[in-house]
């Protein structure tokens, strides 16, 4: 309700830009999520000219197959050369990015952090969807996410009132603490379970989360996580029957949240 509220005093114009640019990057992701856990990278998929194509029928697809949301709809969740079903994943996952989008929008504005931010979507939602299907968290993700991180700390430095120093120990120095920090919780949670409690991937994200963050947010991340992982640990032990679950998507939404939080502070 209060980012509903903060949205009706934006001007339409940047709404109307947000939701385009979160139904393209919500598009983007879907691919990301495929692609990042191929055999080949998604880079050089796109390099080698590799199209978006009907895992069902091999059609490839055009333009008016890619409208983000509208195609889903048009084609009522089908393939326009097979009708194949295509899954509700594909219109959740870009929903999804349209409305996160525009909660950064709401607490941020639309200036170049909060585009910054906003381009990191796609990168989370790839990650959350790779984690959840296949418990990976793919390393081009991670440093691509590191690497916007790092230009967020320029932006920063940029624009903020701040010394300069400061904002580089903050958000710099921090990304080493984050993941040294989950590292030792791992081993420590590890040696009491006597069983593997922490992947590598989640330690290398959580570096890639404190280039964002900050130190500032440390406290509230690993709250955020814990909270986060009972209750996701309690959703997928419940619904899919499984003792082991991904950790990746309590680190992932507890990221975006403190987005929203830190811009509120």
């Amino acid at each position: 309700m209060i980012l509903m509220g903060a949205l009706l005093s934006i001007p339409y114009f940047d709404i109307v830009i947000t939701v385009f640019l979160g139904a393209v990057f919500g598009s983007f992701a879907s691919m990301l999520a495929h692609r990042s856990v191929a055999e080949d990278s998604w880079l050089a998929q796109i390099g080698a000219g590799k199209r978006s194509f009907c895992p069902s029928c091999g059609a490839q697809l055009g333009f008016s197959d890619l409208i983000p949301v509208l195609s889903w709809l048009m084609h009522k969740g089908k393939c326009a050369h097979c009708t194949a079903p295509i899954g509700q994943s594909y219109l959740a996952v870009e929903l999804g990015s349209i409305a996160m989008c525009l909660g950064i929008l709401a607490v941020h504005g639309l200036d170049g952090g909060a585009l910054l931010m906003m381009l990191a979507v796609p990168l989370l939602l790839a990650l959350l969807v790779a984690d959840i299907r296949h418990m990976i968290l793919p390393d081009i993700l991670i440093f691509a996410l590191g690497a916007l991180g790092a230009l967020h700390i320029g932006w920063l430095v940029y624009g903020a009132p701040y010394k300069a120093e400061d904002i580089l120990i903050n958000y710099g120095v921090g990304g080493v603490i984050y993941g040294a920090l989950l590292w030792g919780v791992g081993v420590l949670v590890t040696k009491m379970l006597r069983k593997e409690a922490l992947g590598f991937g989640d330690v290398k994200y959580f570096v890639a989360a404190g280039l964002w963050l900050g130190l500032m947010m440390l406290g509230y991340m690993m709250i955020f996580v814990g909270v986060a992982g009972m209750l996701f640990a309690f959703i997928w032990r419940t619904f899919k029957q499984e003792e082991i679950f991904p950790f990746g998507p309590a680190l992932i939404i507890s990221t975006y949240i403190l987005f929203l939080i830190g811009g509120s502070l």
